[in-house]
């Protein structure tokens, strides 16, 4: 049975297999047994009659040890402490005994059995041991052997710390909250690794306007200074590695500065991990963060205004340490699908991959990354319940490999957009469209007839689909975007985002609350029918055949045009109108209206199920569940996906894709015209 106790900054541990002695830190004090005891110092186990010796100093590294007081001390005998001037001999240590730079601290005292001393005794004695530990180390030499202890009395546990039980703290170790850079650096503070280490100086000197230079380095020592040393500050900063701790500590600390700090409009050691490391949170939460955004962040946080370029790698870095590098994300894509899979059963995805090929040696281990393709399965269910309209469109992307992400999308019956397939291909080539389009109609159309596949005029969409059955009529009719419909469409993606292209449950409440309210279709619907119902109150009904359900509908007069209105014929049997608008939305139009008044029939009878708020629900119904933790996810054998060279973006600013949706084409540069010759092409100054 082992009870762990805290005295002041001391951890302690008291066994009961151990004759009650009391095991404190790197210290032992004595047990409130009086039959045993014994007080051993630095954990020496009691040796017979062989005097221990102790020296107590630090040397610099490099220099050789001077001269220190030595503590001898019999265990087995009464005599008190008695010192020599006889250096002790470092020379016959291991190695490993004097590796940390700084000889440790070894003394043994003696008690004597049978004599008590008080409670305030006791407690001052454990204080001052205390005091001379300090932080992380011994932070005042001892200067005279201290005189004997006696054993404490029985009520020595009441004076001890109970609350820090099973605590495993080391005092003066950096952690969160336990130093900031507004607080001065000390010797003894300890750091978990020599990036920490760095990273607390750099905050301390970018905090205080300072900067430094790096005096010494190696793989056990960091010797740290001020430009100005030796001149006007002495300023410096000294650590060695720990092997015994396995850390990092702060051994000598001359501060703070005395020189006057210069002004700049960045600062040499507010480097890119720095920005990383303070915008780390951010990235997770928002990885879309703009490097503008990150540049005012650094200004407001350190009144520095950093470089684009520092910025962009800090993002890269922050990026690669919350989302893995590009290589472990490429290597973690089909474990991810695998996840996606279990846990939405009926998701589907398809991989294309490469054979894996370095200096002509192929790898069977490795496959290169080419094609991914994936619909999840209740944007499948979705589909079924929307508009007979898909939209497809690529968007490039501007990470370290290039890329193009395809997208297709359909429309539920109140025109909000419903995201149904993804792809992730190499471009726009008429091999990616056709493999896309036909991947779209095996798992998501299907067998549905009719569909209305809207495209932009680009030469490979154009290619794949003359090349592919399945997208002509009678299953399916290709037309060209409608300006303002692409224009909403590629705004939603700008703006929002593609995680709130996804299906929610806010979307599904909205609906469920206004069929509680009575209402039959969606608000897109009712408002086009009120004005369809007002314009067909004043058109007038010349002829119709009400076997064939066929009228002649004549629109008013319009007064602004001076115009007379159109006569449209309506076949309510086709559901038909010369308009176009019957067929083309599936609900009523105002000519349609206008005949269903005209001999007291229901028009709402027309109007298309994909309206109704039932089916807008059904829309929504499948539900996203969360994927597990990464521990959780199923293995995926087979060869390891990386990322293919070929398509490494090269280095610089990425060119601009951008289309201007609205004209559907490049603006044409101003023709400049010449006042002295009438020519074009220059100007009269150039004439």
């Amino acid at each position: 049975m082992e009870v762990y106790a805290k005295i002041d900054t001391v951890e302690c541990n008291l066994e009961e297999e151990d004759q009650g002695r009391l095991n404190c830190g790197p210290s032992t004090f004595v047990s409130p047994n009086p039959a045993n005891s014994k007080v051993l110092l630095a954990n020496e186990t009691p040796a017979s009659s062989v005097p221990k010796e102790v020296c107590v100093s630090e040397q610099e590294p490099g220099v050789a040890s001077s001269p220190c007081r030595q503590y001898t001390t019999d265990l087995n005998s009464t005599a008190e402490p008695s010192s020599s001037n006889t250096p002790t001999d470092l020379s016959s240590q291991s190695p490993t005994d004097i590796s940390d730079d700084v000889v440790e601290e070894e003394e043994s005292f003696q008690t004597r059995s049978g004599n008590e001393a008080s409670d305030s005794d006791t407690v001052s004695i454990i204080n001052g041991f205390v005091k001379r530990i300090g932080k992380g180390g011994v932070t005042e030499p001892i200067t005279e052997a201290p005189s004997s202890y006696y054993a404490p009395s029985s009520s020595f546990l009441s004076h001890i710390n109970l609350e820090a039980m099973s605590s495993n703290e080391i005092p003066g170790l950096f952690k969160p909250g336990s130093w900031n850079e507004n607080e001065e650096l000390y010797p003894g503070l300890l750091f978990p690794t020599r990036e920490s280490l760095g990273k607390a100086v750099k905050m301390y000197s970018i905090t205080r306007k300072q900067t430094f230079m790096v005096f010494k380095s190696s793989s056990k020592y960091l010797d740290v200074r001020c430009h100005n040393y030796g001149k006007s500050c002495s300023w410096r900063v000294r650590a060695c590695k720990k092997n015994k701790l396995k850390m990092w500590e702060i051994t000598k600390y001359e501060g703070p500065h005395t020189c006057v700090s210069v002004g700049s409009q960045d600062h040499m050691k507010l480097d890119s991990d720095i920005i990383a490391s303070n915008i780390a949170n951010i990235v997770n939460e928002k990885p879309d963060v703009s490097i503008p955004q990150i540049i005012q962040m650094m200004k407001d946080r350190f009144s520095y205004t950093v470089s684009y370029k520092k910025a962009w790698n800090a993002k890269q870095k922050a990026i690669a340490k919350e989302y893995d590098d590009w290589q472990g994300s490429y290597s973690q894509l089909p474990r991810w699908m695998a996840a996606v899979q279990f846990y939405l059963p009926g998701t589907v995805v398809e991989f294309v991959n490469k054979e894996y090929e370095k200096d002509g040696n192929r790898d069977s281990e490795k496959e290169f990354f080419h094609r991914v393709f994936w619909a999840f399965k209740p944007c499948i269910d979705a589909f079924h319940h929307s508009k007979p309209v898909v939209q497809i469109d690529a968007l490039p992307l501007y990470g370290k490999y290039r890329g193009t992400l395809f997208i297709g999308s359909s429309q539920d019956g109140d025109q909000s957009i419903v995201p149904i397939v993804f792809a992730i291909v190499e471009g726009e080539t008429v091999e990616a469209w056709s493999w896309f389009l036909e991947l779209l109609n095996q798992y998501v159309v299907k067998d549905r007839q009719g569909v209305c596949l809207i495209s932009d005029r680009h030469p490979a969409i154009l290619e794949s689909i003359r090349n592919n059955l399945q997208w002509q009529p009678p299953h399916a009719y290709h037309v060209f975007c409608i300006r303002h419909l692409a224009s909403n469409f590629h705004k939603m993606f700008k703006n929002v985002g593609l995680k709130s292209l996804f299906i929610s449950v806010d979307r599904a409440k909205q609906v469920s609350s206004q069929i509680e309210d009575g209402k039959m279709f969606s608000e897109t619907v009712n408002e086009a029918l009120s004005k369809n119902r007002e314009r067909a109150s004043s058109s007038i009904v010349r002829m119709f055949d009400m076997d064939a359900t066929q009228f002649e509908v004549e629109e008013p007069f319009d007064p602004q045009g001076h115009q007379f209105g159109r006569i449209c014929r309506v076949n309510l049997r086709d559901k038909q109108c010369d308009c176009g608008e019957f067929q083309a939305h599936k609900y009523p139009c105002s000519h349609v209206i206008a005949a269903c008044e005209y001999v007291s029939h229901d028009y709402l009878v027309y109007v298309d199920p994909v309206y109704r708020l039932e089916t807008i629900l059904n829309v929504y119904r499948s539900k996203f569940h969360p994927i597990g933790g990464e521990h959780h996810w199923p293995t995926v054998t087979g060869p390891t996906l990386v990322p293919n060279p070929s398509v490494l973006r090269l280095k610089g600013r990425p060119r601009s894709t951008f289309r201007d949706i609205e004209n559907d084409k490049k603006k044409s540069r101003k023709i400049n015209f010449c006042s002295k010759c009438s020519g074009t092409g220059h100007n009269s100054k150039n004439c």
